[in-house]
This record gives C-alpha cells, structure tokens and sequence, in this order.
C-alpha cells in the first residue's frame, strides 16, 4: 500500500492530467477522481451553501431527487 500514493503521482504526471479540468485514475480497483480546484468557484458555492444555513435565502430542492431520500432537512424544503 505504500506504493500507491507513488503510483498515484506517477500517473497523474505521466498523463498529464493535470492540465485537464477533470480526470479519474483506476489503480487496483480503485477509482481516482481528480478535479482542478477553482478558487472562485469554490467562494461562490460556499456562500451559496451559508445563505440558507444563514437564513438569508429559503431551501431549493435539488433535481436529483433520491438525494432527498437520506436527506435529514428534507422538511425544510418539502421534499419527501
């Protein structure tokens, strides 16, 4: 197992995927996903995200619904 973060590395340099917006390596069964990081993205999510658990905004449900499934806020939104 102590070869695997070498491997890892290996692979992401050989393939270059860095360059790319979003990657994923398979090592032993074992799904990698690789996503460049966008810091400005990132910023606009979490402020997104704070909004409702700040009450500034009310809850949008998702468009995915079997994540409301599993969901313990599913009554703040009226989803079930």
């Amino acid at each position: 197992m102590k070869e695997f973060p070498k491997r890892i590395l290996q692979s992401f340099f050989l393939e270059a995927l860095y360059k790319k917006e979003k990657s994923m390596l398979t090592i032993d069964n074992v799904k990698i996903f690789i996503n460049k990081f966008n810091p400005a993205q990132a910023e606009r999510n979490l402020n997104w995200a704070l909004e409702f658990w700040k009450g500034e905004r009310i809850a949008i449900p998702t468009s995915k619904i079997y994540k409301c499934q599993r969901c313990e806020y599913k009554t703040k939104c009226g989803e079930k």
